[in-house]
């Protein structure tokens, strides 16, 4: 009898290895990335790929499939077999903003996709050019009030991270500023430097360069802490404005039917694999934070900003069409 029941449960034991073993990624996994190389989401995925394949015992690489802010690459990611070895490098920026800036879209955020995790958060920098007559976000607020239509805000584009973070402190003012569109972040402070546009909101690295000559000043990161890459810059919260939250973040997401225990798996490694002191060291570098969330706080994270990105985007009457 209890040479029976060992058997069985040996045989049940293999029975539940095979399943696993069967369902988790066997092959290369590879990372899509939604822009051209350089970016940060293309540095958050090459940064995690090397201990995930240490960790996995197979390749995983980084493929970057970049056009249409962001929608190639989620589409291919969503159309691809829910195994595991297919992964979106999802940007918050396009994930949750792009369902309302196009039309027709065929990829979904929450129902095309299964969360694994959310890997950085980056709070984004308030600047100003020195000419204008405020030094603390409190005081932009107070004269953006006082002088409706007078300010103006750069902007990576129509739709973009930039235009709505500009879009929600117009509401949050409770008045009217006007977007200046760009190619790109680094035109638009260029401008910011030389006073040719008042306000840029955009991620640490982009402004605390020109901020050490003195020519921009940065007044507060949104979100509720202040940043390790500037650390005496206060939070929009701190100065009275904790609705004003903006930040990028940068996470994975798999085609929505990918077994649960590969889920898991992939999440536990990258769990791990953001502890690193390497990988550590190179976000806080380029202005983030390493800010981990499994799959269920992941899922309520898109949800949420999908809210607010909508309301925002739907208020301003943005489109990027």
């Amino acid at each position: 009898m209890n040479r029976s029941i060992s058997i069985a449960c040996i045989a049940a034991l293999i029975a539940t290895f095979n399943v696993t073993a069967q369902s988790f990624p066997s092959r290369q996994i590879t990372l899509i990335v939604p822009v051209t190389p350089g970016g940060s989401t293309d540095l958050m995925a090459r940064q995690i790929a090397e201990p995930l394949t240490k960790a996995l015992g197979q390749p995983v690489i980084v493929e970057n499939r970049p056009g249409a802010s962001g929608n190639i690459a989620a589409s291919y990611v969503a159309k691809a077999k829910p195994d595991g070895h297919t992964l979106l490098a999802a940007y918050s920026g396009f994930h949750a903003a792009n369902p309302f800036l196009y039309k027709n879209l065929d990829w979904d955020p929450v129902k095309s996709f299964t969360p694994v995790a959310l890997i950085i958060n980056s709070a984004q920098a308030i600047a100003v050019t020195d000419k204008l007559p405020v030094k603390t976000f409190k005081e932009l607020i107070a004269y953006a009030k006082a002088n409706p239509g007078k300010l103006n805000y750069g902007t990576a584009g129509p739709g973009s991270l930039h235009h709505i973070s500009g879009a929600l402190l117009e509401q949050l003012a409770d008045t009217k500023m006007t977007p200046i569109a760009y190619k790109g972040t680094g035109p638009a402070v260029t401008d910011l430097a030389a006073g040719n546009v008042d306000i840029v909101i955009t991620t640490p690295p982009g402004v605390i360069p020109l901020s050490l000559t003195g020519k921009i000043r940065i007044l507060a990161v949104t979100g509720n802490k202040r940043v390790p890459s500037l650390p005496s810059v206060p939070s929009v919260a701190e100065e009275g404005f904790p609705n004003f939250s903006v930040d990028a973040w940068f996470g994975f997401v798999a085609p929505m039917g990918t077994p649960s225990d590969v889920v898991k798996r992939l999440a536990d490694e990258m769990a791990k694999a953001v502890q690193g002191e390497g990988f550590k060291k190179g976000v806080e570098g380029a202005g983030g934070t390493v800010q981990f969330q499994g799959t269920p706080q992941f899922d309520a994270t898109i949800r949420s900003d999908i809210q607010m990105f909508g309301r925002v985007i739907k208020a301003a009457n943005i489109s990027a069409e």
